[in-house]
């Protein structure tokens, strides 16, 4: 077997990042009907609001967390680490103007962007889920 090749187990955990964002979107959108049905439309384009910057919030994490591990690991990196960390930072501020905003207008709608924000924690427990049944079936 060639050295620089990537191992099967390899290529498979290297695809969690873009599984659990994919995940995150498909979940959206019966997390944003149960909004409707539970919350009215206003909860729904909460939780729709939620998804959408949970995802963000999600990807941005992935890109901070690979170029940090870039940094690390190689000397060569472009990108700087106050920006990597000016990002990271944002992220959050980002998320709590909008939390901000979206609670001046309803509280209802709130609570929909906030059960949406948690949409990355369940695609993550999702993508266990998926991980463990695939080593137990290949023995990965």
């Amino acid at each position: 077997m060639n050295a620089g090749a990537p191992t099967p187990s390899e290529v498979f955990y290297s695809g969690a990042a873009p599984r659990i964002g994919r995940l995150i979107l498909w979940l959206g959108l019966p997390w944003t009907i149960a909004a409707f049905v539970w919350l009215g439309w206003k909860g729904a384009v909460g939780a729709a609001a939620g998804t959408l910057a949970g995802y963000e919030s999600f990807v941005s994490l992935a890109r901070a967390v690979n170029g940090l591990a870039d940094r690390i690991t190689s000397a060569g990196s472009t990108e700087s680490g106050k920006r990597i960390v000016a990002r990271f930072v944002g992220r959050y501020a980002l998320v709590a103007a909008a939390a901000y905003v979206i609670f001046t207008v309803s509280r209802v709608a709130l609570y929909g962007f906030i059960a949406g924000l948690c949409l990355p924690v369940l695609a993550m427990m999702c993508e266990a889920g998926y991980e463990l049944t695939v080593a137990l079936r290949r023995g990965l």
